[in-house]
């Protein structure tokens, strides 16, 4: 019986540890490197670079101001949305790839940087899901289909926190 109270008591002091500091520290720097992405790209548009008028360069600059979800998105709520809007996040997804695709590099750049600190937040609020993702990863190395699952997440996150999910019009 002791040996339960005091694994209780290891687990829920680790766990309060993780919490309090650890994922704190996580989003921080997701934060902090989502403003130097965000400064990156005003400059890129204030400088007239490449494509800085172009629809792509505008939905990455909302996309990329649209950060107040990060702290509490989680890697559950992610897939519970992709499950309940499959076809819309297809179609956005698929939308948002035409718009992306002869875009400059330093664009396309900038918007998988948001997606992987997107999708490092999320990570960061949900560490019981960690042994689970470490099989899902493994099994993306050897298959497509699980890979295509994987990406299809990166991408409903990104749409998840931006402020406008679901009320885009079709272009």
């Amino acid at each position: 019986m002791h040996a339960f109270i005091f694994l209780f008591l290891a687990l829920t002091v680790a766990w309060l540890f993780y919490w309090a500091i650890i994922r704190q520290s996580i989003l921080d720097s997701v934060k902090d490197d989502l403003d130097k992405l965000r400064n990156e790209v005003d400059w890129k548009i204030i400088n007239n670079a490449e494509g800085s008028r172009s629809k792509a360069a505008q939905k990455l600059v909302l996309e990329i101001h649209s950060n107040r979800f990060i702290c509490w998105m989680s890697l559950g709520q992610i897939v519970y949305c992709m499950v309940q809007n499959r076809v819309k996040i297809k179609a956005e997804a698929a939308r948002e790839r035409a718009i992306f695709e002869s875009s400059p590099k330093w664009i396309t750049d900038a918007r998988v940087e948001n997606i992987r600190l997107t999708m490092k937040a999320c990570l960061a609020n949900s560490p019981t899901w960690w042994p689970f993702l470490a099989v899902t990863l493994l099994c993306a190395i050897f298959s497509k289909k699980v890979s295509a699952w994987w990406n299809d997440i990166g991408d409903s996150a990104a749409q998840m926190r931006s402020d406008n999910f679901g009320t885009t019009q079709p272009i």
